[in-house]
């Protein structure tokens, strides 16, 4: 009764922000971006899901090979090890621009995103005894990456790393207090462990005015990790939330609630304007939801940015677990 009461609270909260919000909006209806400015929006979202991003200015960037093992005598292929069953998929759907899975073209066993004059993804299933799937690449802004393909475990060639943290287990962080889910092993340099928490409050965090993106905010791979863990570990998704490590307004009742605001910013050239989106649990289909909300400020005014839920996410490595710093809460 307690959490439902709460929710209440929490939903009228909400309810104020977005009318705030839809007031923004419709004073931006004369904002309408030209064809050319669409595109270099989607691609480097699209380019920011895949890859690491050095911003040089507002409108240059560099990308960083982030994912994937390199081969050894094409460095522009990126071998994948397969956990779990359609992980390829979701990587692939994890890279494709909010609101544009409309767009997708399947055929066979294939699905293609085109962003027009600009580039391309083509998944491809291939589900044989050494390949699971691949995933072409087409952008020229990203030339090191042409192919990513995604191999079953019996068939990884390379020395596995141990990870450290382990898959739908729980730690709690002591210098933190945080208590942080592990969403991805660790399985190699360019194949980096992935944790998320929900336990950063209702805090402020100063933003950067060129990336404008909050430090250590979860990027849409990493809400897709969570959705895959309910898919295909229930057990661990039930259990974290059980131990309040995911917030209950993220898993709650038969629709959905929101589940963390903001980790995507919005590319408008010339405009400077910035784009919140707020992600969405919906427990009746397992899947996540992304909103899109219009910030009215002109990026210049932009300064400051509010997580609702205090929803970050940390890379780690090979090092072993210091117990000074780490506590196991559940595997």
């Amino acid at each position: 009764m307690k959490k439902f009461y709460l929710f209440l609270i929490f939903s009228i909260c909400i309810y104020t922000s977005c009318n705030d919000e839809s007031v923004n909006m419709e004073e931006q209806e004369d904002f309408v971006l030209s064809e050319s400015d669409l595109n270099a929006m989607l691609e480097h979202e699209l380019l920011s899901n895949l890859c690491y991003v050095d911003v040089i200015n507002d409108s240059t960037f560099n990308y960083r090979l982030r994912f994937g093992h390199p081969d050894d005598t094409d460095p522009t292929i990126l071998y994948f090890k397969s956990t779990y069953e359609n992980e390829a998929l979701s990587f692939f759907r994890s890279l494709i621009p909010i609101g544009e899975e409309i767009r997708l073209v399947e055929s066979g066993n294939t699905i293609t995103y085109t962003i027009e004059d600009v580039g391309k993804l083509k998944y491809s299933s291939i589900g044989s005894n050494d390949v699971v799937a691949k995933i072409e690449v087409d952008f020229q802004k990203i030339p090191m990456i042409k192919e990513c393909i995604f191999l079953p475990e019996h068939a990884w060639p390379y020395n596995d790393v141990a990870s450290p943290f382990r898959r739908g287990a729980i730690y709690k962080n002591k210098n933190e207090n945080r208590k942080y889910l592990c969403l991805k092993e660790y399985t190699g340099e360019n194949n980096k462990g992935i944790m998320i928490t929900f336990d950063g409050g209702w805090s402020t965090k100063k933003i950067d005015k060129v990336s404008g993106v909050p430090v250590d905010c979860p990027s849409r791979y990493v809400w897709q990790l969570l959705e895959d863990l309910y898919t295909t570990k229930k057990s661990k998704f039930e259990q974290a939330y059980d131990k309040n490590v995911i917030p209950f307004h993220l898993y709650w009742g038969g629709s959905y609630a929101v589940g963390g605001e903001t980790t995507y910013r919005k590319w408008y050239w010339p405009y400077k304007r910035h784009t919140l989106t707020r992600v969405f649990f919906v427990k009746n289909t397992g899947k996540m939801q992304y909103v899109d909300f219009n910030w009215n400020a002109p990026w210049e005014e932009l300064t400051e940015y509010s997580g609702i839920l205090g929803s970050y996410s940390i890379e780690f490595g090979s090092a072993p677990i210091d117990a000074r710093v780490w506590e196991v809460i559940a595997y």
